[in-house]
C-alpha cells in the first residue's frame, strides 16, 4: 500500500486500484464519488488500526478533498449508505463529535419523509432521493452505528455507551440495551439520569466469555469527572478521561457481580454502576472523593 501511495499538492493520497488509480482519475484527485463510497468501507474492515499512518492518509483525503458533506459520504448528493467506516474510525479515535455529526445526518437523509423507506443517496438542494429506493444496505448500517454508539467490541474489550449524545443523559432520561449479542455473549444494561443529577448505571455482563476489560463511558451532558473508584470483593477497576467523557474499567474476572460509585471534584455522585450475571451485589464498590 505504501507502494501505491502518491503525493499530490501537498498531500499522500492512496488509491484504491493501485494499478490504475482509476477512481482517483474519475474524481480528478478529489475524495468523492466511487473513491469515497470504497474509502470508508476499508477502514470498516479493520485491515488498518485507527493510528496507522494510511488510516491518516484516508482519512484526511476524506476530509479535506471533498469526500463528506455533513459529515456523510458525498455522491452526487448525501450518500450515508457508505460512511460507517468512516464514521466508526472517528469513534475508535475518540472524536465522538464526527460521528454523532454523521449519525444525526443519516437520520435527517436516510429515508424518505412520509414511509421512512431507506434510500442511498439524497439531493442537497432539492430533497429527492427516490431514484435509489429501496437500499437495504443502508437500513443495516444506521443500525450498526446506532449499536456502535451503544456497545462495541473491541479486540477482547467491551466498550459500552462509548458514543451516547449527551442529550440521552440529560436529568430524568435514561438509555438502556437489553439482551443484546456479542461476541462475549449477551449483554444488558441501563443508564438512568436521575434528577438530582446522578448518573445510576446497571449492567449485565456477558457470560459465555468474559472479555478482558469493561469500560463504562458516561457522557454526562455537565461534562462531569470520576475522580477515584474502589472495589470489595477485589477487581481491578480505574476511572478515567477520555475524549470529553468519564469511563470506568473494569478488568480480570469481569463476569461477577459488580457495583459502582464515583464522585466529582465537589463530592458529588456523578455515577454508579452495577454489573451481574446471575445475582446482584448489594455493595461492592465505594468511593472517596479525593482527586484522582
Amino acid at each position: 500500500m505504501e507502494a501505491a501511495a502518491f503525493e499530490y499538492q501537498g498531500q499522500m493520497l492512496l488509491p484504491m486500484e493501485p494499478e490504475t488509480h482509476r477512481l482517483l482519475k474519475l474524481e480528478k484527485n478529489r475524495s468523492g464519488g466511487y473513491y469515497g463510497l470504497t474509502l470508508s468501507p476499508l477502514l470498516a474492515t479493520g485491515f488498518l488500526s485507527p493510528d496507522d499512518e494510511r488510516t491518516n492518509w484516508l482519512v484526511d483525503a476524506f476530509e479535506t478533498r471533498g469526500g463528506l458533506v455533513a459529515g456523510l459520504a458525498e455522491f452526487e448528493g448525501v450518500d450515508h449508505a457508505y460512511t460507517y467506516g468512516y464514521l466508526l474510525t472517528a469513534l475508535k479515535r475518540g472524536e465522538v463529535r464526527k460521528t454523532l455529526l454523521g449519525f444525526w445526518s443519516m437520520l435527517a437523509f436516510g429515508m424518505t419523509r412520509d414511509t421512512y423507506s431507506p434510500v442511498e443517496v439524497t439531493m442537497i438542494e432539492t430533497g429527492e432521493n427516490h431514484l435509489t429506493l429501496p437500499h437495504l444496505y443502508s437500513c443495516t448500517e444506521q443500525l450498526q452505528l446506532l449499536r456502535t454508539l451503544l456497545l462495541r467490541e473491541d479486540g477482547d474489550v467491551l466498550q459500552i455507551g462509548e458514543g451516547i449524545p449527551r442529550a440521552w443523559l440529560e436529568r430524568g432520561k435514561h438509555v438502556a440495551v437489553t439482551s443484546t449479542p456479542t461476541e462475549f455473549g449477551t449483554v444488558s444494561y441501563r443508564m438512568d439520569a436521575e434528577p438530582d443529577g446522578n448518573v445510576r448505571v446497571r449492567v449485565v455482563p456477558p457470560s459465555r466469555r468474559a472479555p478482558r476489560e469493561i469500560r463504562v463511558h458516561l457522557r454526562n451532558p455537565e461534562h462531569r469527572t470520576i475522580l477515584s473508584v474502589r472495589a470489595t470483593p477485589p477487581v481491578k477497576v480505574s476511572s478515567s478521561r477520555y475524549s470529553g467523557s468519564s469511563r470506568c474499567r473494569v478488568s480480570g474476572d469481569s463476569g461477577r457481580a459488580l457495583c459502582a460509585v464515583a464522585r466529582d471534584e465537589g463530592s458529588h455522585l456523578l455515577g454508579f454502576f452495577r454489573c451481574s450475571n446471575k445475582r446482584i451485589m448489594r455493595r461492592a464498590f465505594s468511593v472517596s472523593p479525593r482527586r484522582a
